[in-house]
């Protein structure tokens, strides 16, 4: 199942659907940054539960500052907030759901193994808070 799509680009403005779960398909973030990549500015529709973080941190940076709108027509989770921090505006209807949790994963293996994955799962923390702060102005 794919887990967006990009139904129309007109006077400049891509307009994507963000519906599944981000990252796990054959499409992936490069193949909807090149999707959107002759657009001037972004609108985000949102209704995700979340999915791969390190897919959503990809599309921030190839975004830019293009995403000038996101609205959550449902549910906004995990990976699914990073994306909806990137808009200048962010909107939300009345029945939307919100969630945020820390980074998870599950690791097998020695003592390098695990310590790289704890590494790595914080290092996620830091920059989920570290968006969240910087573009809501909450601590």
């Amino acid at each position: 199942m794919n887990w967006y799509r990009v139904p129309r680009i007109e006077e400049g403005v891509a307009h994507v659907e963000i519906t599944g779960t981000i990252g796990y398909s054959q499409q992936t973030a490069e193949t909807l940054l090149a999707d959107v990549a002759h657009a001037e500015s972004i609108e985000l529709h949102l209704d995700t539960d979340g999915g791969c973080s390190k897919t959503a941190f990809d599309l921030v940076a190839g975004f830019g500052q293009r995403v000038h709108r996101a609205i959550v027509r449902g549910r906004c989770g995990s990976a699914g907030i990073f994306l909806l921090l990137t808009a200048a505006v962010r909107e939300c209807f009345p029945e939307s759901r919100f969630m945020v949790h820390s980074a998870q994963g599950a690791c097998l293996g020695g003592v390098g193994q695990i310590k790289a994955e704890i590494e790595t799962l914080e290092r996620i923390n830091r920059r989920q808070l570290e968006m969240i702060v910087d573009r809501t102005g909450q601590e």
